[in-house]
């Protein structure tokens, strides 16, 4: 009697077993189709402006600030030239993000905090492509940004001009001010 209990408790534990290899059935509700595009598209950073470097602002002073209520003030020039885009045509634009100093709500660079460091300010990025001086809108995705494309020239080149100010974001205090952004170039 025991033998066939066993042999009955074998047949079962084997049935149960082989069930949780069958195959279960999937219903689907509708199918979603990916599309994307590798591109050959490159551009390096031109020797002398590297892809890491450093834009000095002029001092300004907390009554400056002030008086521009919020606008910019003592705009600095600065370039990122690039060599080496194949094709040697088409558009190519520059997305700026900041890990560590994006104030979400301007769009601007917060100061880095330390000790002793300027507040009540932050550091604008405009466009400075034929005059147009639009506020870049740091840590926007590229369709918002407003990050000017320039075209890239027959041999390869492509020079992307832009401004560094500063702006007031509250009562400005005195010392020194730095920030750091980060960019990609893209092409739209």
């Amino acid at each position: 009697m025991n033998t066939k209990k066993t042999n009955l408790y074998l047949a079962l534990t084997a049935a149960a077993g082989l069930s949780l290899l069958a195959p279960t059935a999937k219903a689907s509700d509708g199918t979603i189709n990916f599309s994307g595009e590798v591109l050959t598209q490159t551009c390096a950073p031109a020797t002398g402006s590297g892809s890491g470097f450093t834009v000095t602002l002029e001092p300004v002073t907390a009554v400056e600030l002030t008086a521009a209520a919020g606008g910019a003030v003592k705009n600095k020039p600065f370039t990122i030239s690039l060599k080496g885009c194949t094709p040697d045509s088409g558009l190519v634009a520059i997305l700026f993000d900041s890990p560590t100093n994006l104030d979400e709500t301007t769009h601007q660079l917060k100061p880095d905090v330390a000790t002793g460091n300027a507040t009540g300010v932050e550091i604008r990025l405009l466009n400075d492509n034929a005059g147009d001086n639009t506020q870049i809108m740091v840590g926007a995705e590229q369709e918002t940004q407003n990050s000017l494309p320039v075209e890239i020239d027959s041999a390869g080149n492509a020079t992307l001009s832009y401004q560094a100010a500063y702006v007031q974001v509250g009562s400005p205090t005195a010392g020194p001010v730095t920030a750091q952004a980060v960019y990609t170039i893209v092409y739209p």
